[in-house]
């Protein structure tokens, strides 16, 4: 307008103008030509009639670029996981979720050769009433969402084929095919696919057998962890193509010298044991050979769980070899982080000196040579064992409460008499 009323001025203009078209836009329409309106209207329409799953909602951007139009297609899935906790997520639990929901879905969805799926992922917990878990919020990548319609761009003159083609399921030469609205559904397979990542972060319970199965094939591939070689019983999940596995076995063997004073004395030990079959003998070694893998504050596990044993394999004149084997399954754990704290103390422990010396310390300060069918001590030696043995306290009896409690009635027996006075 200005450059028509002034041409000789040169005017500069910063912003734009507030401009509403709706009028022109609407007796454009009336005269039977195509607006954004229109098209934005038949957009509607369309979505309205492929029956989309109320969790996904699906918005559009219509631009007109003089007789053609921009359209662009958005959709964002929510899902609920029920999961009640004490307290809220944190920012970085919420965040870190985000990026491997992210990462997972993506990586469906590029084997599937569809590019990236998703835009942005957001988590969050949310409390009504009984309702309480965590919320999962899915920006669809807008290429993906055209690539699922099979066409290089959206246009109006066959909206309606393009979106049922990436909404709806389909059959194609290469078998069936499935849209958005069933790739996305709830319960459908990217909701399925979350849980899992959840289970793997320690937001929810379960699921330890992807974090073994993630294990056995990128950390402990060569199967050797310290002295001892670990068999991963593994399997892939059917549906999901993911690494899975129920446990695992560890393995080792050690030959023990019967001229060397260890030797003698472990192999008469595990023998007495897993010979003779002195099953209180079994137990103590099972115990020692625990705390000396870590004890259970940093195993995660107690011993029974770990199921630990010894095998004579050979025996002759000079040495005697010995299998130590022990096991421990996915459902014994807790969380994944549990896993990880157990492998991270195996690789610092697991090895046969640490295990031979306190074996030896056992029997050196707990076990009478004649139950393992070793000579007895001498009376020098008695001696030595008697002083180095922490004394009881001369004034308690086994039958008496530890000396905490003790103290504690004590004080109490005390602060009476006080008041009393």
């Amino acid at each position: 307008m200005f450059n028509i009323a002034f041409p000789d001025v040169e005017i500069n203009f910063i912003g734009s103008i507030n401009y509403d078209n709706d009028m022109e836009q609407e007796l454009m329409g009336e005269a039977g030509m195509m607006t954004e309106g229109v098209v934005e209207e038949e957009i509607q329409r369309v979505i309205d009639g492929l029956g989309i799953s109320n969790n996904i909602d699906v918005n559009y951007e219509v631009e007109q670029w003089d007789e053609s139009f921009s359209i662009s297609i958005k959709a964002t899935v929510t899902f609920f996981v029920s999961n009640p906790r004490d307290t809220d997520i944190t920012f970085s639990e919420a965040q870190e979720a985000a990026n491997a929901i992210d990462e997972k879905l993506n990586e469906w969805s590029e084997r599937m050769e569809y590019d990236n799926m998703v835009d942005r992922v957001h988590v969050s917990y949310v409390e009504n009433g009984d309702t309480k878990g965590y919320k999962i919020m899915i920006d669809l990548d807008d290429e993906f969402i055209l690539k699922m319609s099979e066409e290089n761009y959206f246009y109006y003159e066959d909206i309606e084929n393009q979106l049922s083609t990436a909404f709806e399921d389909s059959r194609t030469r290469y078998g069936s095919r499935l849209g958005i609205d069933s790739l996305f559904t709830r319960g459908g397979p990217m909701n399925q696919m979350i849980w899992p990542v959840l289970q793997s972060l320690d937001l929810m319970e379960g699921g330890n057998e992807y974090f073994f199965g993630k294990l056995a094939d990128y950390e402990y591939s060569d199967g050797q962890i310290g002295d001892f070689e670990f068999d991963f019983d593994q399997y892939h999940d059917e549906e999901t193509g993911d690494p899975m596995s129920d446990g695992y076995t560890a393995t080792g063997e050690y030959e023990y010298q019967k001229d060397e004073e260890e030797g003698i004395k472990i192999a008469a030990l595990l023998n007495a044991a897993y010979g003779a079959g002195d099953e209180d003998l079994r137990e103590i070694i099972r115990g020692v050979v625990h705390d000396s893998l870590g004890g259970p504050g940093v195993l995660k596990l107690p011993v029974d769980k770990m199921n630990i044993y010894f095998e004579l394999i050979d025996d002759d004149e000079e040495e005697v070899k010995y299998k130590l084997s022990w096991s421990a399954n996915e459902y014994n754990f807790k969380k994944k982080a549990d896993i990880r704290s157990h492998f991270d103390a195996l690789e610092e422990h697991a090895d046969w000196e640490e295990i031979n010396d306190d074996l030896v310390t056992y029997i050196d300060d707990h076990i009478s040579p004649e139950r393992i069918g070793l000579p007895p001590l001498s009376d020098e030696e008695k001696m030595e064992r008697f002083a180095s043995q922490p004394k009881p306290m001369p004034w308690r009896s086994f039958d008496e409460p530890p000396p905490e409690q003790e103290i504690t009635e004590s004080k109490r027996r005390l602060k009476l008499k006080i008041l009393r006075g």
